[in-house]
């Protein structure tokens, strides 16, 4: 597989991220097979702020790539939103 991550910071705390993974994984005892949980691609959009020494919001965009599975195939799109405190 590969990976790849581009970060543009605007401050310390402050920035804004994209990620991505590609990965092809195979089961090589059984070729009717295909694992599932294991997308062919991922992609992350995002942004970090800290709103002061102990407070941090993040916001995420996720999308999981379609995969072959035995059962089930299926696309989900994740959106997420986050505000941790840092104790020092």
């Amino acid at each position: 597989g590969v990976e790849g991550e581009l970060r543009m910071f605007f401050d310390r705390y402050k920035y804004a991220y994209l990620n991505f993974t590609y990965q092809d994984v195979k089961d090589t005892t059984d070729d009717a097979f295909f694992p599932g949980s294991v997308p062919e691609y991922m992609f992350n959009l995002g942004a970090n702020y800290d709103i002061s020494k102990y407070v941090n919001a993040n916001v995420s965009l996720n999308y999981v790539g379609e995969r072959e599975r035995s059962a089930v195939q299926r696309n989900h799109l994740h959106v997420s939103k986050r505000i941790g405190m840092f104790v020092p």
